[in-house]
């Protein structure tokens, strides 16, 4: 299963700092890829649950659900055709 949110950041803003995707294996085992400022926004790989500078992915990926008004994107689609102007905020 792949989930994709949406949450409009300007790319000055400190979240933004950090973008990262992850994948839980069967084993419960965490990978996937990130990128920051510090890799020039270029996509890098972790392993193991471990973002380096970081930490741990997915405590990361849960404190999003803290601090933020998240949407998965396939609503706010939804939302933004059939009202385009629609406040999304």
């Amino acid at each position: 299963m792949f989930l994709c949110f949406l949450n409009r950041l300007s790319h000055q803003e400190e979240l933004r700092d950090l973008d990262f995707i992850l994948f839980q294996k069967d084993d419960g085992d965490i990978t996937g890829f990130y990128s920051s400022k510090i890799t020039n926004n270029k996509p890098e790989r972790f392993e193991h649950d471990n973002i380096p500078g970081v930490g741990s992915a997915k405590k990361q990926f849960y404190s999003l659900f803290e601090k933020n008004k998240l949407m998965l994107a396939i609503d706010a689609r939804a939302i933004l055709r059939k009202n385009p102007a629609a406040n999304l905020d």
